[in-house]
């Protein structure tokens, strides 16, 4: 009989936790994560007690650590699925404590059998765990519309070398059962705090309370590049699996390196990437992705090539640090990224690949190593740190394009602006089917559409509420949105983006000044900032330019969450059958990388019928060419459509175009104007609710 799992619904029909605020939330994603490290590098700093104390030589060792791999390799696609079912927070919970109530496990081995036994249950919990701590992770980086798995991880890291530092005093202090009994009861103790935090977490990342069915259906996962990211993470993970595991060994066997000085090799090794994941974000700012990525991947091959063949302890440890500086950030960069293409299912493949090389290189070094001896095992880890170099080359944050659309029955070929593809869907009868059909128009929401006579948003404008009248009101024939700050939440990641320029340039953008590049083109927006610095740079702004998009790249790969109640007011429009367009001034390459994730919502139907980039149309926002051009396209007049916008220059362009405009400012405040309807938020937003936005501009216009 097949295993029937709770679903997150039957399991909130009880008394489900409180909600977790965002800053406990995240230090509790942080302390599950430097648990998670602490427990596993206790047991790292113990191998060569249990190998002795069991009578494990190479061979029997490497069998058992073995078991170890396949019990975390069985147990992960297992918990992407109570991700799914359960909640990420609840699931992270568990194995949480479940993982540290274990690690008492392998000091209790008296021989080679128990320790694989022992081996097989501390591993199933430790890739329960990594995949639930991921998947929150990526989830509250998502919420956070920044970038914070590296630092997460530099948090794994941290736990990893205060595990191994104590792990060193205790090895020649107390025995084996005595201080992983200790570590136990640690882990057990900082999860009764953790636990009801993580758990309290699914009401925060999924407020609605979602049915199963909201999440990216497995079917539709980009599983070749999910297979690819968990392979430039495992090939990575394979060095720290084989220096965690068997560099202490090394060190006393081969260089008669002390227990003490033994571990501190390891200790380095943490203490180095976790001081390259704390400086992951801005890094990745300065240097950009690849260059980061494969200059950490050489840079790690020549450490471990180092620490395997000098006869130096001190240049060995140096190894060890240059290996942790340089495998520090492919790691947690390439599980985002997976996760967000692919949510709980997504970590979950990526992480099962990504974890075959950190728990599986161990048993493959112990097996080289009976035969080639340790030294040349362990220089397998720089051919790995290549083969993540290679890797890492195809997986590039601005390479990583939308999958393209597969042909549907009653779907036109595409429409193509220029030499990109641009789907127009016309389902059910051709591409006139949509454009004439009317829907009865339903009641807006109530309190939510406001028109002002003056002031601006945070002035207490005095405004008007518009009787939608919706019953009568014409259905408009399309709704035309903006992206950024609109329906997703990326606007920032301009901002961020322009103030690293910024101090590239050796200044500091001012608020006042970012302010005004919001909804601009790129060289308006670098003129700007050009101006507020007080520098002639514009012989060189195409190169600033790419430096900006390319820094923009990185930000979106790290997760794209949506505006309040823009999913909810698409799925709608899609269900209505009215026409809906994607209407950008960011360049096709980055609105690419946007839509990957978006089109995880809507796996029947793409989010859009049209896209619009701001490098296929004639002119950008504010001149109306980019919705005039949509319209058209769509075949509709504009004077029939609603604009949806955050920003001043792209309500500007959808007034002259001659569209209704509805305003829904996020970084930059908007004033009052005949046509345009101001709302703070598309929450509660339905398909009568844009019928009042356009039956509004009417007697907007006639006041004016």
């Amino acid at each position: 009989m097949p295993l029937a799992l709770p679903t997150r619904a039957s399991v909130r029909s009880g008394s489900p936790p409180a909600p977790s605020s965002a800053a406990r939330l995240l230090t509790a994603v942080a302390v599950l994560f430097g648990l998670d490290g602490f427990v596993f590098g206790s047991w790292a700093a113990r191998v060569p007690d249990v190998s002795a104390a069991t009578g494990a030589g190479s061979a029997a060792l490497g069998l058992a650590l073995l078991c170890l791999s396949l019990g975390a390799l069985a147990c992960m696609q297992v918990t992407g699925r109570l991700c799914t079912r359960l909640g990420t927070g609840r699931t992270a919970a568990l194995a949480g404590t479940g993982v540290s109530a274990c690690a008492v496990l392998p000091g209790l081995a008296s021989g080679v059998p128990a320790l694989c036994v022992a081996l097989l249950v501390f591993g199933g919990l430790t890739g329960a765990v990594n995949v639930a701590a991921n998947s929150v992770g990526v989830q509250v980086q998502a919420r956070a519309g920044r970038p914070l798995l590296p630092l997460l991880h530099a948090a794994f890291s941290a736990g990893g070398l205060l595990g191994a530092l104590l792990g060193g005093l205790a090895s020649a202090a107390t025995g084996v059962a005595v201080h992983l009994a200790a570590v136990a009861l640690t882990g057990l103790a900082v999860m009764a705090w953790a636990a009801p935090v993580l758990r309290g977490a699914d009401a925060v990342l999924d407020p609605t309370g979602a049915a199963d069915g909201d999440g990216p259906p497995a079917g539709r996962r980009p599983t070749a590049v999910l297979v690819v990211l968990g392979g430039v993470a495992g090939a990575t993970a394979y060095g720290e699996g084989a220096l965690s595991d068997w560099g202490a060994l090394h060190l006393r066997e081969h260089l008669h390196a002390t227990p003490l000085l033994a571990a501190a090799g390891y200790a380095g090794f943490s203490s180095a990437m976790a001081l390259a994941r704390l400086a992951g974000g801005p890094l990745v700012l300065a240097l950009g992705e690849r260059r980061l990525l494969a200059g950490g991947a050489a840079v790690a091959a020549a450490g471990a090539l180092t620490a395997v063949t000098t006869s130096s302890l001190p240049v060995a440890l140096a190894g060890f640090v240059l290996v942790g500086l340089g495998l520090a950030n492919v790691f947690p960069l390439a599980i985002a990224r997976a996760g967000a293409l692919g949510g709980p299912s997504g970590v979950a493949l990526s992480t099962t690949v990504g974890y075959t090389g950190l728990l599986g290189g161990p048993p493959v070094i112990g097996f080289l190593a009976e035969h080639a001896g340790l030294p040349a095992a362990l220089g397998t880890v720089a051919l790995a740190a290549g083969v993540a170099a290679v890797l890492v080359l195809g997986v590039e944050g601005s390479s990583v394009r939308r999958p393209v659309l597969p042909r549907r029955p009653g779907w036109p070929a595409p429409v193509r602006f220029g030499l990109r593809p641009v789907a127009v869907a016309a389902p059910g009868g051709g591409p006139g089917a949509r454009r004439h059909r009317r829907l009865p128009a339903r009641p807006a929401a109530a309190g939510g559409l406001v028109t002002g006579s003056r002031g601006g948003l945070g002035h207490a404008p005095t405004v008007e509420v518009v009787e939608t009248r919706a019953a009568q009101a014409a259905t408009p024939r399309a709704v035309l949105f903006d992206m950024d700050g609109t329906l997703v939440k990326t606007e920032q990641h301009w901002g961020t983006a322009l103030f690293a320029l910024a101090r590239r340039l050796g200044g500091e953008l001012s608020r006042p000044a970012r302010e005004a590049t919001v909804g601009t083109s790129m060289r308006t927006a670098l003129g700007v900032l050009y101006a507020d610095l007080g520098l002639d740079r514009q012989s060189a702004w195409q190169d600033d330019a790419a430096w900006v998009e390319d820094t923009v790249a990185e930000l979106l790969a790290a997760g794209v969450p949506w505006r309040p109640g823009a999913r909810e007011l698409l799925a709608e429009l899609r269900a209505a059958a009215v026409p809906t367009a994607l209407v950008t001034t960011t360049p096709r390459r980055l609105a690419d990388l946007v839509l990957a994730q978006l089109e995880r919502d809507f796996p029947d139907v793409p989010p859009f019928d049209l896209t619009v980039c701001g490098d296929e149309v004639p002119a950008r926002k504010p001149d109306p060419a980019p919705y005039r051009q949509a319209a058209a396209a769509l075949g509709v007049d504009p004077a029939d459509c609603v604009v949806v916008e955050d920003s001043a220059a792209g309500v500007t362009a959808g007034l002259a175009a001659g569209a209704a405009v509805l305003g829904v400012p996020s970084l930059q405040p908007l004033s009052p104007a005949p046509g345009l309807v101001l709302r703070n938020t598309l929450t509660g937003l339905g398909l009568g609710g844009l019928a009042a936005v356009l039956a509004a501009r009417a007697p907007a216009a006639a006041r004016a």
